[in-house]
């Protein structure tokens, strides 16, 4: 039989551990794996000897547009991905109108500029867009997001927010459709008195954001997500967890019942707070913090306990996250598509031995299956020809020249990262070939999430 693409010589990396393989595609789609020695035709053939061949990488937490429009963000931030080995993102759909109306603006937009394709998680701010939400699940988008850090936003972007009595009616909802919860945790009743005091005290480093957002405001919104979740009966989906104390969460959703996962965020798991080279770029929230949650946060990857790693990327210039030039002023976010998946291979790998198959279900498996993308996340027979080839021994010095996205800087420049993504195939086409990204906008797909 004759296949539209073949990648012969491969190290087959899933959860379930590495082989060697030859795999075949047509269509789009894996049609065969065979032993190294079975040998067959194809259109295009791939060498991958000494390389290591990933599921395309799945990005969950993604947005799109807040500074450069969707538009714009849908087509540099989608090039941006493949560079980085992704070959699926999820954008977090924000709007204070109707959330029906601009999911199917955005699907639109991904028939027209995206790259590589893309999922939507819905963000709910009103009881409108509660009542709407059974169009919204008929539309593919099953995952909505509940900023629990009320009203910080309110002045800053306008955003109007859930108290937590409609929360759990949100809850509710979305587990009778079948769909998952998900939740920024932060108590900012108490940081607005924190951010005040550490203000007075003169302090302006990155530090000093992180003991204005302390650990124990994230803590306290994670367990009462959990409770809520336990009454709904919903799955609940715990966004860029910095603490190191969340197996005591863990624990708490066991005994009420709840399916509960999380996911961190690369940056956490690469700077400190005392990261002085960083400085103030490194304002987000929850904060970075310290070097022992950072390696509670590398033993909740290499125990399974953190299944999902994802950028909460937002395409900036230095300009406008400076602010003022301090921490009080600097605008939060980070961005950072391209290095996902070398920190996890430099940091994870080859500095603190985690294991490759726990890496590919940190980055790809796990986060098909929770997010319900069915084709993606797994090198298999009928699923996805999505690929990510990597090169685990090359070292690459970042600057942001060589990215794709629309950034005007890296917060990552200068820092050196051992192992890289080689070449990245989608839909059985290579679209990133040595850092140079192939794809044309328009060729990403919209993919739909489904229920439970």
């Amino acid at each position: 039989m004759h296949y539209d693409l073949g990648i012969q010589n491969a190290q087959i990396v899933t959860t379930d551990g590495i082989f060697p393989a030859n795999v075949y595609c047509s269509k789009g789609k894996i049609d065969a794996l065979t032993s190294v020695s079975d040998l067959r035709t194809a259109d295009k053939m791939i060498d991958a000897k000494n390389r290591y061949l990933f599921p395309g990488v799945i990005e969950p937490h993604v947005h799109l547009g807040p500074f450069n429009g969707i538009e714009s963000d849908m087509e540099t931030e989608t090039r941006s991905a493949l560079g980085g080995g992704i070959t699926t993102i999820m954008n977090f759909v924000t709007t204070k109108s109707s959330l029906k109306s601009e999911i199917e603006k955005q699907q639109q937009i991904i028939r027209e500029r995206a790259l590589c394709d893309v999922g939507l998680i819905g963000v709910l701010m009103n009881q409108d867009q509660i009542d709407g939400l059974e169009a919204c699940f008929d539309l593919g988008v099953v995952s909505y997001k509940h900023y629990m850090s009320k009203p910080e936003f309110e002045k800053f972007l306008g955003w109007t927010y859930l108290d937590e009595g409609r929360i759990l009616q949100s809850f509710t909802k979305i587990s009778k459709l079948g769909g998952m919860a998900m939740v920024h945790p932060e108590n900012f009743e108490i940081i607005a008195r924190k951010i005040e005091e550490v203000k007075a005290s003169g302090r302006k480093d990155l530090a000093a954001w992180d003991e204005a957002r302390p650990w124990y405001c994230e803590y306290d919104h994670m367990y009462t997500a959990v409770l809520l979740a336990s009454i709904a009966k919903v799955p609940l989906y715990i966004v860029h967890v910095s603490v190191g104390n969340f197996p005591d969460v863990i624990d708490f959703a066991g005994s009420k019942g709840v399916s509960l996962s999380l996911e961190t965020n690369p940056a956490y798991l690469y700077f400190t707070k005392d990261d002085g080279e960083l400085g103030i770029l490194g304002k987000v929230n929850p904060p970075i913090r310290g070097g022992a949650e950072q390696e509670a946060l590398w033993e909740g990857i290499r125990r399974g306990e953190i299944q999902c790693v994802g950028s909460d990327h937002i395409a900036c210039n230095m300009k406008e996250r400076l602010g003022g030039g301090d921490i009080w002023s600097a605008i939060p976010g980070l961005h950072g598509l391209e290095t996902t998946l070398p920190i996890m291979l430099s940091e994870g790998f080859h500095r603190r031995g985690i294991p490759l198959e726990t890496i590919v279900g940190a980055v790809a498996t796990n986060t098909a299956t929770i997010h319900r993308l069915p084709g993606k996340g797994r090198i298999g027979i009928g699923y996805d020809a999505d690929f990510c080839l990597i090169d685990l021994n090359r070292e690459v010095q970042v600057k942001q020249s060589m990215m794709h996205d629309a950034s005007d800087y890296s917060l990552f420049e200068g820092r050196t990262f051992k192992g890289w993504p080689a070449m990245t195939i989608s839909g059985g086409r290579v679209v990133m070939d040595d850092g140079d990204v192939l794809q044309k906008p328009g060729a990403g797909r919209f993919v739909r999430s489904v229920t439970t």
